[in-house]
């Protein structure tokens, strides 16, 4: 699998986990991420940067989603 479909298919579980976010908010969320623990635009990342921050945020939101179900 390419860094590019890897990107789509966690984009998708991020949606899946946390369903109440909606497509751009998920963007909107991945954009200040970039800047702040990158320091880059998200539009200047390469792939493997943007996968790495995707898959980040993924289980990020998934033990969010976690911590709450056990609350």
């Amino acid at each position: 699998m390419t860094d590019r479909e890897a990107i789509f298919r966690e984009l998708l579980e991020c949606t899946e986990v946390a369903r109440e976010i909606r497509v751009g908010q998920l963007i909107d969320f991945l954009t200040v991420l970039a800047n702040a623990r990158q320091d880059k635009n998200l539009a200047d990342l390469e792939d493997d940067e943007l996968l790495s921050l995707v898959i980040e945020h993924r289980t990020e939101l998934a033990n969010r989603v976690e911590t709450l179900a056990t609350a």
